[in-house]
């Protein structure tokens, strides 16, 4: 039977980052997920544009995003959109 330090439990984004930090720490990760493969959505709560082509009402959103700010290192970088 194998071992491992530590066992982390969903592929979301908390997930795959402790994943990460502790392989990278040198650690033996076990990570298990329940689905077949991870994503295709990793979004932290949010609804993507595909949500809505699934039948999901528009009349549910609150708020709506019109950019990103993606944060890589020392690097910041914004994405934006004529639409949310």
């Amino acid at each position: 039977m194998e071992k491992f330090d530590v066992v982390i439990i969903g592929a979301g984004p908390a997930g795959l980052s402790a994943t990460k930090i502790l392989g990278d720490g040198r650690k033996r990760v076990l990570l298990i997920e329940r689905n077949p493969k991870i994503g295709p959505k990793i979004c932290a709560g949010g609804l993507i544009f595909k949500d809505f082509e699934l039948g999901i009402p528009t009349s549910l959103i609150e708020r709506a995003f019109y950019s990103i700010k993606i944060h890589c290192s020392n690097k910041t970088s914004e994405v934006k959109r004529g639409k949310p």
